[in-house]
């Protein structure tokens, strides 16, 4: 069996749009997590160039112009095998704050967690975005790491009755 696709990796025209889920109060909880991504703490010049680094790669995702490599650690667009609804956009930023470094070298990863509901084929759904944890040895990233994947999958089944926030 071939392995999944994403929509982030067929040509979209016009771009699919990404929704931020919201909860049934109508609060969107990644709204925190990207402002964090991006703190005040950065120079100014930082803080753009990071901003452009996060939009880019979700432009990119939107207009299907990304494919997914489960094996090359560098590739920004993953499935996640815990959860086949789910997908990965990875970032990795240097000591600066600024543009993207490859590879283990970075000094932040950020993960942002998407879903490609059927019922709602002209979106990306962005469920959950974190600093991925560098603590511990590699039993404890991945406990981490799965953690925050449970979130997003916790969001997506908990908001399929009210479509995420989209209608």
């Amino acid at each position: 069996m071939p392995p999944p696709r994403s929509r982030c990796e067929t040509a979209q025209d016009p771009p699919l749009k990404w929704h931020r889920y919201r909860e049934a109060d109508g609060s969107r909880p990644i709204d925190a997590s990207l402002q964090e991504a991006v703190p005040d703490t950065l120079a100014k010049s930082e803080r753009i160039a990071r901003y452009a680094e996060i939009r880019s790669l979700m432009e990119q995702a939107a207009a299907g112009e990304l494919e997914a490599d489960p094996e090359d650690t560098d590739n920004p667009l993953k499935p996640v095998a815990r959860d086949p609804d789910l997908w990965e956009l990875r970032w990795s930023f240097s000591e600066n704050g600024g543009f993207p470094t490859p590879g283990p070298t970075a000094v932040e990863l950020w993960r942002m967690y998407h879903a490609e509901p059927h019922l709602a084929p002209k979106y990306l759904l962005a469920l959950h975005f974190h600093r991925k944890s560098l603590d511990g040895g590699s039993a404890a990233i991945r406990a981490a790491q799965n953690s925050e994947i449970d979130l997003a999958t916790s969001r997506f089944n908990h908001g399929r009755p009210w479509m995420w926030g989209l209608a």
